[in-house]
């Protein structure tokens, strides 16, 4: 089912389905700037993904205690996911530009059966990663019998991996990099949209210090959904001090 697309599907009568595309700025709103430098080093991305029901169903049921029934609106509605994401380049557009164009596609591709081989390819890296056991991956990282179902802190953590993994192999990694922030919104209610529904469930992935924040349209407060990667940030330094390690990269490239 996967094939990201820059509308978003909805339901209507009769079992038929309509279009809304992604593109004017009434459904998705971007400001844009490159302040002083000569040349944008920034890029963002919104288009819709699927993700399998059941990992959608699995991840609300695991971290809010829903059971989130989709109904009979069939496979594509039931796993239709706004991608929006946000990659503050640096030392160049190469990294950001790789991110804007595949970590979306990475989202909807990643395969459980890749964690081992990632994981280790981490660890051969040494020093903070020599240690590394996989984190929000750890349960894939041995053949299951059934495969365990993915949970969305582990397909992004495994899309970043993978997206990690392939900027690696760029030549302009070695002084480029990029953060990158992504917010996933899933509408809850299968005959409505993401921006018309009174159910809508959030998830933020995110590597660097691109905030993501979520703001009430009634009202002026805004909420943080991040939290900066830095090393001198007191979290970071702790656990930095338990691995006892350095890190070598708060982004993607420059390695």
């Amino acid at each position: 089912m996967a094939g990201y697309h820059d509308f978003i599907r909805y339901s209507l009568t009769e079992g038929r389905t309509g279009r809304i595309s992604l593109k004017p700025p009434k459904v998705i709103g971007c400001a844009v700037s490159r302040g002083t430098r000569d040349y944008q080093e920034d890029e963002h991305t919104v288009t819709a993904i699927h993700i399998p029901p059941i990992e959608l169903r699995h991840s609300l049921n695991r971290y809010f205690g829903l059971n989130w029934d989709p109904g009979h609106i069939g496979e594509t509605l039931a796993g239709q996911v706004l991608f929006a994401g946000i990659y503050d380049g640096h030392g160049g557009n190469a990294v950001s530009s790789f991110l804007q164009q595949e970590l979306h596609a990475l989202f909807e591709q990643v395969d459980p059966n890749e964690v081992p081989e990632l994981v280790s390819g981490l660890q051969g890296v040494g020093g903070y990663f020599k240690r590394f056991r996989g984190g929000a991956l750890i349960d894939w990282m041995e053949p299951h019998d059934p495969p365990r179902t993915l949970d969305l802190e582990a397909r992004a953590t495994l899309a970043f991996l993978a997206a990690d993994k392939k900027i690696s192999a760029l030549r302009e990694s070695e002084q480029s990099g990029a953060t990158a922030s992504v917010a996933l919104l899933q509408s809850l209610d299968p005959q409505a949209p993401f921006f018309a529904t009174q159910d809508l469930a959030l998830t933020v992935a995110h590597c660097g210090d691109t905030h993501v924040l979520l703001c009430g349209a009634g009202s002026a407060r805004a909420y943080p959904m991040t939290e900066a990667h830095h090393a001198d940030t007191r979290g970071e330094q702790a656990r930095l001090r338990r691995m006892g390690q350095g890190i070598v990269t708060d982004s993607f490239g420059e390695a």
